[in-house]
């Protein structure tokens, strides 16, 4: 991996430690009780249960793994994982389309950053953990030299990554490889 920072709004973004505590998803609940100023213990449970699904996702291949989590939206959540690889040979385009959940054909387009140029925006339909429903995911992709930024952001509706991609495109172009 190549080192990065991510710009990021803590109100709206938590990330999920590398090595999570029991603590963790009370930190989860104490994030939105802030926010919310209290919580139903159903909403707390329910967060729990978020909290223990973001510990699981991450593989030894995840670098970044932050939980879309903005108290005035309660509860649309989703999650995002970010990594900046050495990669001079892969496309943009493979790098964001081939994505073996997808129930549709990716919508793929072209998008801009000042700092990382154009790079790619996947729009894929999966399937939901929830029966007989849709969920979202945008695959990111921008080359800066031989580094190649790789992102997801996933939902598990189709509303919820609706919701969360404007903030999900400002977290990934946020990236900036350090030392630049």
């Amino acid at each position: 991996m190549i080192p990065y920072h991510l710009d990021y709004d803590d109100s709206v973004w938590l990330p999920v430690p590398e090595q999570p505590t029991e603590e963790w998803p009370d930190e989860l609940v104490a994030h939105y009780t802030r926010g919310l100023g209290g919580m139903s213990p159903t909403l707390a449970d329910a967060l729990r249960r978020v909290a223990e699904t973001a510990t699981a996702m991450r593989t030894e291949l995840t670098d970044q793994l932050l939980v879309f989590c903005p108290p005035h939206l309660a509860p649309a959540i989703g999650f995002v994982g970010v990594q900046v690889v050495e990669d001079p040979d892969t496309g943009l385009d493979d790098a964001v389309a081939g994505d073996p959940t997808g129930v549709l054909l990716p919508n793929v387009e072209a998008v801009a950053d000042e700092y990382w140029g154009e790079g790619r925006r996947a729009a894929i339909v999966t399937e939901s953990s929830k029966p007989g429903i849709q969920a979202g995911r945008f695959n990111y992709a921008f080359r800066r030299a031989d580094s190649l930024l790789v992102a997801t952001a996933i939902a598990d509706t189709i509303p919820y990554a609706t919701t969360m991609l404007a903030h999900s495109d400002r977290l990934v172009t946020s990236t900036r490889l350090e030392g630049e």
